[in-house]
């Protein structure tokens, strides 16, 4: 004090290097550890905080150049990486991501039923095969009759829904939002299995359907239904293949 007085402010300032260093190692630690200001600082500077970086790595998407391929917001991928890293995909996660996602009632059906072809090198066959070859014809191993076997294992059913008519449409095969769903929910699924999806359509919003009408034009399996209405039950006919919507994309850039 008797120095401040004399205007003497060498020592003050000698033992504020101390203090500003301490200062700002606790920032730092406080900083470290407090992830929306980490956040925050990093994305000021264009940079990426550490656990952003570590949410990019447990999506697989660690570095730059595996992003911008999915055609989805993969920003708001970050929310769900706890979900998305898991190993073993789950009815229950699923449901919940695409739900939040989308904002629509989801139900996942496993245990689908499908038809699975038999490669014909791998049916079963009576005569000799050469050397190091198979023919698959023991009984009780891997002898199956046919060419094609009834599979409940590798596919399951998204149902949406119901959903009003505008919501209907845009999970048509033309519309945005298949696509969309077809995406998010490969990349959490992985290539293994199969999948369709079924939108169910509000009772109250089921259109007739008219011959001629242009400004609604019928797609016979997607949005017409025979009958009066108002319908009793919620429409749930339209079921489309999970490839739907990326083929008539496809076809129609090329058109």
């Amino acid at each position: 004090i008797d120095r401040s007085r004399h205007k003497d402010h060498a020592l003050r300032e000698f033992l504020d290097l101390f203090n500003h260093r301490w200062l700002s190692l606790f920032y730092r630690a406080w900083e470290k550890h407090d992830y929306p200001s980490a956040f925050q600082t990093a994305r000021g500077l264009g940079e990426e905080d550490t656990l952003t970086r570590i949410l990019w790595c447990l999506l697989g998407l660690g570095t730059p150049g595996l992003r911008g391929r999915l055609r989805l917001d993969e920003q708001s991928l970050l929310h769900y990486s706890g979900l998305l890293a898991d190993s073993k995909p789950r009815e229950s996660s699923l449901a919940s991501i695409l739900g939040e996602w989308f904002q629509v009632p989801v139900r996942v059906e496993q245990f689908q039923g499908t038809w699975m072809t038999i490669p014909e090198e791998e049916q079963t066959r009576m005569r000799q095969v050469p050397l190091g070859g198979h023919s698959n014809n023991r009984l009780g191993y891997d002898c199956v009759a046919g060419a094609r076997v009834w599979d409940v294992e590798n596919r399951f059913r998204l149902q949406l829904g119901p959903l009003t008519a505008s919501e209907f449409k845009s999970y048509s095969p033309l519309g945005e939002r298949l696509f969309a769903l077809q995406t998010l929910t490969r990349t959490y699924i992985g290539p293994q299995l199969e999948f369709d999806v079924q939108v169910l359509l509000k009772r109250d919003e089921v259109p007739g359907t008219i011959l001629g009408r242009a400004e609604q034009p019928g797609c016979l399996g997607w949005n017409t239904w025979l009958g009066n209405w108002p319908h009793a039950h919620d429409a749930a006919d339209a079921v489309f293949e999970a490839h739907d919507a990326d083929t008539l994309r496809s076809g129609i850039r090329r058109a």
